[in-house]
């Protein structure tokens, strides 16, 4: 559908240049670093990655859980409920996280002897811990409320918000470890700073009405939406806990065998697999957040529509970096400070490397599709694959052949993603009408119908007549039954006549969601921001507006209307009690 694509198309243009960005901000510090200090800055980084993973456990599964839960409640209009979980989430993080950060910066000194007794390493490791440690909770926070705001609709907002942290970042690292001689401290200081001032990017918009969401204290049902939170949160808990686990081993073994060079190696491999896979990182989003918002609209059609259209995307942007890296594998190690030797080392390894993408890519989707779409435990399973089936493989082949170790890991990915799409196959074969990839409703009997209307006269009318015969299957009472009916012609012919005036391509979308409590109208177009409830004022028939003219009948005939912009589409609501 045009809507669908463009909203799509909008938020993964934001997502990426998010993503972009804050991948430049984290290779900001790591240059920096690295020529300031020492080529293992990036080791440095990498082997302390785990430790500040686990540390944030408990705030990942509940903002994953808790922004899965506020995607859905925007999709089916339950507004208080989002203020809850935003509430919820970001006070419990804030106070928890909080104090378990600082039991750990207490004994940061022996958790850097367990991660490495490595004497390059381990005195950057000394310094650069308790610092960022004592941020990790700032930086949690800051991100939450951003996927918060991007969950809302304003994807854009959120990448500006980036952009001023890199920024400031930058600056910063320049004053605290070029200037000031600060090291990798100051690195981690900069970075608590500048996600702290670039909060400012949201101020206008959470604290000006209409809010996206707002504080509230949520009496009587904190421990029952905590616990909803923690509950779809389970599988990213156990995907950031395995990638800990994964990371520490990885590292282990690569120490090891290969030593420090090795540990560079994989460190320039891991940040090199982090930015051939932005496209992929800000498909998760959209999965989670355009995917929620339709999974609680129940608009299943659309949202087949677009997880197919996100895996073809994320696909084809995969085998182009595979390209790229195979031929210019020494780009990364240089921008890392590597000299010819660690150059020569690192080219094989990040050709290697590069053949993970695609099972990384398509494993870490259909986590995401399950989580959105409610399926925690078969997501949990797919999180737990890298550990049982991908390391033991790794380990063997470093055991027995050490000089094949950099094979073993695509070997171990590709075989991981082959059990599991032919696990989902079996899966999808015992139930009725779901995708056989996604495990999504495919019979659009069983939630919202919806149609995309080009602006033509002749589209208008035969849609409309289509529209109609699915309301009156509905079997509403005579009354809702003409009410809708009513406002869909007024809206309908609205749109025809603006998108006529406009001159205006492609089509509008309109959608009926048949639920028990309620009928709900939903019609969405491409545009400017523009609330017709605010724009209609008039108090008595000789005031009204032509144009604004259908905008009284609609409020004649609905007395529940709500609108919203998100994503650049402007999505108004019509709900008629049953």
């Amino acid at each position: 559908m045009f809507v669908i694509h463009h909203s799509l198309r909008t938020f993964l243009v934001a997502s990426v240049l998010s993503a972009i960005v804050n991948l430049l901000n984290t290779t900001i510090d790591g240059i920096v670093v690295s020529q300031r200090v020492s080529a293992d800055a990036i080791s440095v980084v990498v082997l302390v990655e785990p430790v500040i993973t686990i540390v944030q456990l408990f705030g990942t599964m509940l903002f994953s859980g808790a922004s899965l839960l506020v995607a859905s409640a925007y999709g089916n209009q339950q507004f208080k409920l989002v203020n809850r979980l935003v509430t919820m989430s970001l006070t419990s993080v804030f106070i928890l996280n909080g104090l378990l950060a600082l039991v750990c910066c207490l004994f940061s000194e022996q958790i850097a002897h367990l991660l490495t007794d490595e004497e390059r390493l381990l005195p950057l490791v000394t310094d650069y811990l308790p610092f960022t440690l004592a941020g990790c909770v700032v930086w949690m926070v800051c991100d939450a409320v951003g996927r918060y705001v991007k969950v809302s609709g304003r994807p854009k907002l959120v990448t500006n918000y980036v952009v001023l942290d890199t920024l400031l970042n930058l600056a910063f690292d320049l004053l605290l470890v070029v200037a000031l001689d600060m090291g990798m401290q100051g690195a981690a200081i900069a970075g608590v700073i500048s996600s702290i001032l670039a909060m400012v990017v949201f101020v206008p918009y959470l604290s000006k009405p209409p809010r996206p969401f707002a504080f509230d204290r949520a009496k009587g049902c904190y421990l029952n939406l905590l616990g909803k939170s923690f509950q779809r949160g389970i599988p990213t808990a156990i995907a950031a806990f395995i990638m800990a686990v994964l990371y520490m081993s990885l590292n282990y073994i690569v120490l090891h065998t290969q030593g420090a060079d090795g540990m560079y190696i994989l460190s320039v491999c891991l940040q090199t697999l982090n930015f051939t896979l932005i496209l992929s990182f800000a498909a998760n989003s959209a999965v989670k957040y355009i995917g929620g918002m339709m999974y609680g609209e129940r608009d299943w059609e659309g949202l087949n529509r677009t997880l197919t259209s996100i895996v073809k995307i994320v696909q084809t942007a995969c085998i182009v970096a595979m390209v790229l890296l195979y031929l210019f594998p020494d780009i990364m190690p240089t921008i890392y400070g590597a000299d010819e030797r660690l150059r020569q080392l690192s080219q094989e390894p990040v050709r290697l490397f590069s053949q993970s993408m695609i099972p990384i890519s398509l494993l870490m989707l259909l986590s995401n599709i399950y989580m959105m779409s409610d399926r925690s435990r078969l997501s949990s399973v797919i999180e737990f694959g890298p550990l049982i089936i991908m390391l033991p493989i790794v380990w063997l082949i470093a055991t027995i052949m050490p000089d094949y170790l950099w094979y073993s890991i695509p070997l171990g990915l590709w075989i991981l993603l082959l059990i599991t799409v032919v696990g989902i196959y079996l899966v999808s074969r015992k139930g009725e009408h779901l995708h056989w990839l996604f495990l999504t409703p495919t019979d659009v009997r069983q939630g919202t119908y919806s149609i995309s209307i080009p602006f033509s006269e002749s589209d208008v009318k035969s849609k409309l007549t289509l529209l109609q015969r699915y309301i009156v299957g509905t079997n509403p009472d005579q009354s809702t039954l003409i009410s809708i009916q009513h406002c869909i012609e007024e809206l309908v012919y609205h749109e025809l006549e603006m998108g006529l005036q406009t001159g205006r391509t492609g089509a509008f979308d309109i959608s009926i969601q048949n639920q028990p409590e309620r009928l709900s109208v939903i019609i969405k177009d491409v545009g400017k921001a523009y609330n017709p409830q605010l724009a209609h004022h008039a108090t008595n028939n000789e005031d009204i507006d032509e144009n604004k003219f259908y905008m009284s009948i609609t409020q004649h005939y609905c007395k529940d209307i709500i609108y919203q912009y998100k994503n650049g589409l402007n999505c108004l609501y019509l709900n008629f009690p049953k």
